[in-house]
């Protein structure tokens, strides 16, 4: 079987690197597997291993003809009155572009039995001129915070109408569904496939170093953006110092345009000397794997990666409830590690793990996530 996986760059983050984890879950299962991408960012992921890597700069490949370099100022000139516009107009050009790369792939080689695009930017470049063998992977809730306005009814209509869909989640299959109504759209085909979690590459990886810090720590590992609501776990933090005198380190580790509000907030709570920012990490999980304790605080998950990530790291959690993803991984006994997205039941559970840690049967948990099984799903629901 030959197989694509289509993301839009390699940049440090869940979804993409899931991308990696999905193209060597196909390699390894003996099948041809392919990884393309169209942007390249300053950090990003190594793909070794991977046996066919392919980056396709379509800026790079419009800016060279006169047309494509009068069509980018066109559409960045459109996207002033009508926000949000550029990706999609600029798929009328990429998607084509995208085909004939394809093609030219193919040319001297067997024809790729499935393409698998992954998030939602991916799918703003090739939502033009989609054949049968795509799949596109939504990774997160749709739309969660916004209301459905007209132009937001025909962006999703283009971008999911009459296509095949693969959910993470139930929680973002049902979000999907829900769009259908809102939008008057329906897909071609949609269900659920979760991500797979490559335990053994992340233990291994988990090794690479050494953490530079010689105390106890909680750590929280993801973007530094108001979905993750860090300030509620700093808060949390705050609490659980005060009220038992805590002396675990707060560690956050990622990086992310709430920033600056984070930051305020440490000092505002005068916590400058406990909570400590590591920035960026291409590979956070020693992070994960010599803390005491993971915590995840977010409004809202698509599967919520990084928990499988803890998991496999054989690290305990802390969960707050939310829509999408979570419930699907904190199943059965995992339920007792969640609680409600507030200061003080978020404090006292963290509290409750750091001084009675509970056991947990990691292997059991992560059973239902690995690659071998995700890979013989898109099988035998997409071929």
């Amino acid at each position: 079987m030959k197989v694509a996986i289509v993301v839009r760059s390699l940049k440090i983050g869940g979804m993409e690197r899931v991308a990696i984890s999905l193209t060597k879950a196909f390699q390894d299962a003996g099948h041809e597997s392919h990884l393309i991408y169209f942007k390249h960012k300053k950090k990003h992921y190594s793909t070794e291993g991977i046996s066919n890597v392919h980056f396709w700069n379509f800026d790079k490949f419009l800016l060279k003809t006169g047309i494509g370099f009068l069509y980018e100022i066109f559409i960045r000139l459109l996207n002033i009155p009508f926000r949000q516009s550029y990706a999609i107009t600029k798929g009328f050009i990429t998607s084509p572009i995208f085909k004939y790369k394809l093609k030219k792939l193919e040319k001297n080689s067997k024809k790729f039995d499935l393409i698998i695009i992954r998030g939602q930017g991916t799918f703003e470049f090739l939502w033009l001129k989609q054949d049968k063998r795509y799949v596109q992977v939504c990774e997160n809730l749709l739309y969660p915070d916004h209301k459905m306005t007209y132009f937001r009814k025909q962006h999703a209509k283009i971008l999911y109408g009459n296509k095949n869909i693969a959910c993470v989640s139930e929680g973002v299959l049902q979000s999907f569904k829900s769009l259908e109504k809102e939008a008057n759209l329906r897909a071609k085909k949609a269900l659920k496939i979760t991500n797979p979690i490559d335990v053994k590459s992340i233990q291994e990886a988990a090794k690479e170093y050494q953490p530079n810090i010689t105390v106890p720590y909680i750590v929280n590992v993801g973007r530094l953006a108001p979905v993750k609501q860090l300030p509620l776990l700093i808060d949390a933090y705050a609490y659980i110092k005060e009220k038992y005198n805590v002396t675990h380190k707060l560690v956050l580790v990622g990086q992310g345009h709430d920033e600056e509000n984070i930051r305020n907030k440490i000092e505002t709570l005068n916590l400058q000397n406990d909570v400590i920012m590591t920035g960026l990490q291409t590979n956070p999980y020693p992070w994960i794997a010599n803390a005491k304790l993971f915590v995840l605080s977010s409004k809202h998950e698509g599967l919520g990666m990084v928990i499988l990530e803890a998991l496999a790291c054989q690290t305990n959690i802390v969960v707050t409830k939310s829509p999408g993803g979570v419930s699907d991984i904190m199943q059965n006994e995992l339920e007792e590690f969640l609680c409600e997205g507030t200061v003080e039941s978020l404090g006292e559970k963290i509290y409750l793990e750091l001084s009675n840690p509970s056991y947990i049967d990691f292997n059991k948990h992560l059973h239902s996530f690995l690659p071998n099984t995700i890979v013989n799903q898109y099988l035998k629901e997409f071929l």
